[in-house]
């Protein structure tokens, strides 16, 4: 139908729930050569399951997008006939395509080709790509060095793939377009690299779920405008890097699942001035220790802060509650001591709070930390007596996979009772028989 349109060059049907028809080759006609040519052509979410015939004859095309549709197997050796010199955009990203795939377009700038099923190495780009898409597929091997030359590089997207080797030391040679690094969810293992080059760009470095080692390169202070730094779930051992409080725009910070160690934060009043505008802390499974510093009370945009699994002591300060936009405290598994602060009521953006109704706070939040004491708790502050828990069950540590068992105070409680009964019961006997050795045979 819209080849008889011969003037048309634009097309786009994105989104409209049809689904798309697209004669074969060996029923196709003449009609093929008489498409008109387009520019633009837009079919995402069209419910195609081949690659259109069409396409063969295409000598104009900039944009090709048949994204979201259901498009299976190897892409047709056939498509690399389209014009090599037009075609700039190309997303193909939630389909089913498979097999290597080789990228021969030397204008092209855009390729999105994430939630496929490709396979083999990663392709090589041209000088020219700007914007490159490969998550969530099956790409093997080590990151080609030649993705170092990519002078124009914007965004560099390659996680959820089974890519291994170290970070290319030649990542040095980037130029300053870069502004989003993400290799999370690899086999890449190694340190990283002292330096990304210029990079004055780089606003996202992601590398979580690897096996990362070593010390954060206090290199990364030059990337001024870095806005999310994620390197959780390595294996990272280095002291708390309080020195990443220099990076004037840092917003999200996730060193979880690591080995960090040492007092978190330092005592710098500077670092605490700059990062007011920090939205996530995330520093949980690690060795950190020392206090909960009352300063964290000044990064006011902060919304999610994870501190548990670590050894922090003292007590939670008061000065939490100046954050007004906190949605998420996850303060368990410490050894903090002494009362909640009832002034923690006043954070209703929390997403256990209800208003003012402080109690919806439940028991399991502050979990493992056995001298924290309040209204909130089972433990009142003053009772001597130790909190009650639940019943015996078993926890699964999500970052050694290391099983823990919680004890039961309702146990003891149990043996308690029942061994008072019994003895009140033997010793009324004693004294009724007033005969020792039968009062033992009985009891034996």
């Amino acid at each position: 139908m819209f080849c008889k349109l011969k003037n048309l060059t634009y097309l786009n049907l994105y989104r409209n729930g049809l689904s798309l028809l697209m004669k074969s080759s060996s029923t196709m006609s003449s009609n093929v050569t008489a498409c008109p040519r387009f520019l633009i052509l837009e079919c995402s979410s069209c419910n195609i399951i081949e690659f259109p015939d069409f396409l063969r004859t295409q000598e104009d095309l900039i944009v090709l997008d048949l994204s979201n549709n259901k498009i299976q197997g190897d892409i047709p050796k056939w498509t690399k006939d389209i014009d090599k010199d037009s075609l700039s955009y190309l997303d193909l990203f939630g389909n089913f395509l498979t097999g290597g795939l080789d990228l021969q377009w030397k204008n092209l700038q855009y390729i999105d080709l994430h939630s496929n099923k490709f396979e083999g190495l990663t392709p090589i780009l041209l000088p020219i790509a700007h914007v490159f898409l490969a998550s969530n597929n099956s790409f093997v091997g080590e990151i080609p060095s030649g993705i170092c030359t990519l002078a124009s590089l914007h965004i560099l997207d390659l996680f959820y793939n089974c890519l291994s080797g170290e970070i290319p030391l030649c990542f040095k040679n980037f130029s300053d377009q870069l502004s989003v690094l993400d290799l999370r969810s690899n086999k890449l293992h190694g340190t990283i690299p002292s330096s990304f080059g210029k990079c004055s760009s780089l606003q996202t470095m992601v590398l979580n779920g690897n096996q990362l080692g070593g010390q954060l390169p206090q290199s990364l202070l030059s990337y001024q405008g870095l806005q999310v730094l994620d390197v959780g779930n390595n294996n990272f051992k280095d002291t708390f890097p309080y020195w990443l409080g220099s990076l004037p725009e840092l917003q999200v910070l996730i060193l979880h699942s690591n080995s960090f160690h040492g007092n978190v934060k330092g005592y710098d009043p500077k670092f605490i001035r700059i990062l007011t505008i920090i939205t996530t802390i995330d520093v949980s499974n690690n060795k950190l220790k020392g206090e909960i510093l009352g300063v964290i009370g000044d990064l006011v945009s902060l919304r999610w802060l994870n501190l548990a699994h670590n050894n922090f002591i003292g007590r939670i300060p008061p000065s939490l509650t100046s954050l007004s936009e906190l949605e998420s405290l996850d303060s368990s598994s410490n050894k903090l001591v002494g009362q909640i602060p009832e002034e923690l009521a006043s954070l209703t953006s929390l997403e256990f709070f209800n208003g003012q109704q402080f109690a919806t706070f439940e028991n399991n939040s502050y979990m493992g930390n056995l001298r924290l004491c309040g209204n909130l708790l089972s433990k009142k502050c003053g009772d001597d007596e130790a909190p009650s828990q639940p019943p015996p069950r078993m926890v699964q540590d999500g970052s050694d996979s290391r099983i823990k068992c919680t004890f039961s105070w309702a146990i003891v409680g149990i043996g308690y009772g029942c061994g008072m009964i019994i003895g009140l019961v033997a010793g009324y006997y004693i004294i009724i028989v007033r005969n020792p050795v039968c009062s033992w045979d009985w009891l034996d």
